[in-house]
């Protein structure tokens, strides 16, 4: 059977793999913690979800308090909403080597012969985030077109996150060189998944925060 990965196991499994024992083998899951930042962003993406969609939103952006309305107007005049609207919510599952990826885009654009995946952002993005959002969304959505036969090229797709904080745009194209690159981090990453018996620690700063600490047999 088929074992089906999302970015958050990859991205777990990369960061400390005994992280990934704790959370994908053994199932020791904890409560999620909620934040402000957390409820803004499922708010704000929601409102997003229901306006691309054709929902008559009026009443909830009344209801948003002053940080929140800034951040819908940014989205409302984001350049993105000028493309073609395909979809919101893309949720795929695509055979990806041994195993399967899953998971879901926030939107979908077309302009100029161009796919864009887009990502909204309402707080700071990393640099690790974005190379694994870019990495595991270019090529996931690009083997669903390619297995449905669908003659697109590489340079077809981008990813755009949209940091509706600042109101600005970070686009990533994608090409033949990077598909190849990604794919083989992802395969790599799975491979490692698969085969390894040794979920060990890395011992980094991040231990001192990780929710795992006590339990881990490496500290």
């Amino acid at each position: 059977m088929e074992k089906t990965y999302t970015i958050n196991m990859l991205k777990t499994f990369e960061e400390c793999p005994q992280k990934y024992k704790f959370m994908y083998v053994d199932n020791l899951r904890f409560p999620e913690q909620k934040n402000r930042q957390t409820d803004t962003g499922v708010k704000i993406h929601t409102l997003i979800n229901y306006y691309l969609n054709g929902k008559d939103v009026t009443n909830m952006v009344l209801q948003l308090d002053k940080h929140e309305k800034l951040l819908w107007h940014n989205f409302i005049n984001s350049p993105v909403l000028k493309y073609h609207f395909l979809e919101s919510e893309y949720t795929f599952d695509v055979k990806f080597g041994t195993g399967r990826l899953t998971g879901r885009i926030d939107a979908l654009f077309e302009t100029d012969g161009e796919y864009v995946i887009v990502d909204w952002k309402t707080g700071e993005i990393s640099d690790e985030n974005e190379r694994f959002q870019t990495m595991f969304y270019l090529c996931a959505l690009y083997e669903v077109y390619k297995q449905k036969n669908l003659p697109v090229a590489y340079e077809s797709f981008s990813l755009k996150y949209v940091l509706l904080n600042t109101n600005t745009n970070i686009r990533i194209p994608f090409s033949e060189e990077l598909f190849m690159q990604y794919k083989n981090k992802i395969l790599s990453l799975v491979e490692k998944i698969e085969t390894g018996e040794n979920y060990f620690c890395y011992k980094t700063e991040k231990c001192k925060k990780c929710r795992y600490l006590k339990y881990c047999p490496y500290l």
